[in-house]
C-alpha cells in the first residue's frame, strides 16, 4: 500500500475587526496574508521536490473566505510550478471555532451579556479579552 502524507495550511493573515475575538469574520485576506500563502506554496513545492512526492488532485479548504482565498493561491503557486491540482472543495469540517452566540460581538459587549445574565459570575478581569477566553457564553434556549 502506498503511503500518504497530508499538508495542512492555516489561512494567512486577515482584515480582523478591532476589538472583536470571533473566527468567524467575513473578511479577506491581508497583503501579508496574501504573501504567506505565496511563501507557503514555495515550501510545499521545495518539500515535495525534496522527497519525490506529488500532490493529490483535490485540495480542501473551509468555506471561510480567508480561506478560500489562501487555498487559491497555494493552488495557483503549486500549477505554476507544474503541479496537477484539478479541484478545489470547500467544506465546513474544516471551519474553526467560534464564540457561538457571541461571534462577532465586541469584547465589551461579550462582557456586557456575560454580567447581565444571571447565571454567570462577572468575569474576572473585565475588560481584557483575558477574561471572554475564560468564560463560555450560551443563549438561553427559546
Amino acid at each position: 500500500m502506498a503511503r500518504t502524507y497530508h499538508a495542512f495550511f492555516r489561512h494567512g493573515a486577515y482584515h480582523q475587526w478591532a476589538g472583536v475575538p470571533s473566527a468567524r469574520q467575513p473578511r479577506a485576506l491581508t497583503e501579508d496574508g496574501a504573501a504567506q500563502a505565496r511563501e507557503g506554496a514555495a515550501l510545499l513545492a521545495r518539500m515535495l521536490a525534496e522527497h519525490g512526492l506529488s500532490l493529490a488532485p483535490v485540495a480542501f479548504c473551509s468555506r471561510q473566505l480567508r480561506a478560500r482565498q489562501t487555498a487559491d493561491l497555494l493552488i495557483g503557486a503549486l500549477r505554476a510550478q507544474g503541479h496537477d491540482i484539478a479541484d478545489l472543495r470547500e467544506t465546513s469540517a474544516l471551519a474553526e471555532r467560534g464564540l457561538g452566540s457571541a461571534a462577532n460581538l465586541t469584547v465589551a459587549r461579550i462582557e456586557e451579556a456575560l454580567a447581565a445574565d444571571p447565571r454567570h459570575a462577572r468575569p474576572r478581569g473585565a475588560g481584557s479579552r483575558t477574561a471572554i477566553t475564560a468564560c463560555r457564553w450560551k443563549a438561553p434556549k427559546a
